[in-house]
């Protein structure tokens, strides 16, 4: 008799945990759609995956989660376009409410990390607009050096620069050219001295308004042909 109510209550065990592993796992899928979704709707991104680690044994339930990660592709951050952004979070509340909305917020994050990835090309695209006509600057990123060159209106007349710079972050999440080394006209200037009538170009704003939890750009990163800008809280 006693060893029977022991296979019972090891049945009713496994089938307890049977089930509360299929309702996790299908809660969690459940919600990383409707994160994708809501992500997709906010941001504007064209592709995004998510990958929800919920706090056991009941976050999902309150929308409380070990680890949160997130991979959006083509998004548009102000007048810039990012490649792919990665986010990470740890010990994250997540507003269940704004998902079943339409929406993705966080209502509270422990610690987060991001990436975002600028291209060259998205850099030239950035550039080719403020120029009129489009097409006279060309950037080039190289693990050393941001590299700038064409024609630009200078003193009202249009000369012809080669910039060597360095990039860094300002106050206000912008992206700032600090130049090295500058040529006009293929004369060494002083970067000093021209820095002035050249602001417009060495200040890229980007706008991180539409995330799902406000992020302050720390530090810059260059490899050949892309711009990595690394991300915190």
């Amino acid at each position: 008799m006693l060893k029977r109510s022991i296979n019972h209550y090891l049945l009713a065990s496994l089938m307890a945990v049977l089930v509360y592993s299929l309702l996790l796992y299908g809660g969690t899928a459940y919600l990383q759609e409707q994160v994708v979704q809501g992500l997709i709707r906010s941001t504007g991104a064209s592709v995004v995956q998510a990958q929800l680690r919920p706090a056991l044994p009941f976050g999902l339930l309150f929308g409380k989660f070990q680890r949160v990660h997130l991979e959006l592709q083509e998004i548009d951050l102000g007048p810039l376009t990012a490649e792919t952004i990665e986010l990470t979070g740890e010990a994250v509340d997540v507003g269940l409410r704004s998902i079943r909305q339409g929406r993705f917020t966080l209502d509270r994050v422990a610690q987060i990390q991001g990436r975002l990835d600028i291209t060259e090309a998205a850099l030239n695209a950035y550039f080719q607009r403020l120029t009129l006509p489009p097409g006279l600057i060309k950037a080039v990123v190289t693990p050393e050096l941001f590299l700038l060159s064409g024609e630009l209106p200078i003193m009202g007349r249009r000369l012809e620069v080669d910039l060597q710079a360095k990039l860094t972050v300002l106050p206000g999440n912008i992206l700032q050219i600090v130049p090295v080394r500058l040529a006009i006209q293929k004369a060494q200037v002083p970067p000093v001295l021209i820095e002035q009538f050249l602001a417009d170009y060495l200040r890229i704003p980007i706008d991180l308004t539409d995330f799902p939890v406000p992020l302050v750009l720390q530090e810059v990163v260059l490899s050949e042909g892309r711009v990595s800008v690394y991300a915190g809280q």
